[in-house]
């Protein structure tokens, strides 16, 4: 990913935080909307959920400019999400879930630019995770 598009998800990334309660239970309900079939792959209570999704985008930024490391955060998550059978198409899903999820927090703060560049972030996790 380039630099400018980094810095956009870096730009919007204080936005995010400050709403990462909202962030959590708009993507799990987009998420559970989208796939039901999901809601059984959860067992932690929402603020783990909210604490773990948080670490995994701050996480995801950090590296994104780290090729090696983010793979190797990739693959760590992909481990964890292995043990319960999460699919590529419900990967593909949550990304739709995380986008949908942005745009309800963010509203008019989330630019067109912003929203690209962080589906792109996301499907560089998801391919890593494939």
């Amino acid at each position: 990913m380039d630099k400018e598009k980094i810095k956009l998800l870096e730009a919007s990334f204080g936005a995010i935080y400050a709403h990462k309660g909202d962030l959590a239970a708009c993507f799990y309900k987009h998420l559970f909307d989208l796939a039901p079939e999901t809601q059984a792959m959860f067992h932690n209570g929402n603020y783990v959920r909210k604490e773990m999704m948080i670490a995994m985008l701050a996480t995801t930024i950090r590296l994104l400019s780290r090729p090696e490391a983010f793979h190797k955060m990739s693959i760590r998550l992909a481990k964890k999400h292995e043990n319960v059978g999460v699919t590529q198409a419900q990967y593909l899903i949550g990304v739709d879930a995380m986008i949908l999820a942005l745009c309800d927090i963010l509203r008019d703060q989330l630019t067109a630019e912003a929203e690209a560049a962080w589906r792109q972030a996301m499907q560089e996790v998801v391919t890593c995770l494939a």
